[in-house]
């Protein structure tokens, strides 16, 4: 199993996740896009569409997406928790700690 496509707030891009549990991906790879090109916009903090990624940064964000399953980015926390409501590319409610590394829960 391929490691998970997973955000990095500090870089404000996407890499594989090698190893990570409790919210957080502790051990970071290779530069990655997720294969649905649905990315973080670290500068409004939803999740869009991304046309043009370069080294596992947005370079070109469009409409707002939803990534699959619940465990997402919580860009105020810089950690991953379960979104229990989607709202337009952001989550509404936020539930507990996910772990990034885990298959993807469907809602």
């Amino acid at each position: 199993m391929a490691a998970p496509c997973t955000y990095h707030a500090r870089t404000d891009g996407f890499f594989a996740c090698l190893a990570g549990g409790s919210g957080a991906c502790f051990h970071f790879g290779a530069p990655c896009q997720p294969a649905d090109d649905c990315m973080l916009d670290g500068s409004d903090r939803r999740y869009k569409r991304c046309t043009q990624v370069v080294d596992g940064r947005c370079q070109r964000f469009a409409a707002p997406c939803a990534p699959p399953g619940t465990c997402w980015m919580h860009p105020d926390e810089g950690l991953y928790r379960e979104c229990t409501q989607r709202q337009a590319g952001a989550c509404a409610r936020w539930g507990e700690l996910c772990d990034p590394t885990m298959p993807a829960k469907i809602p």
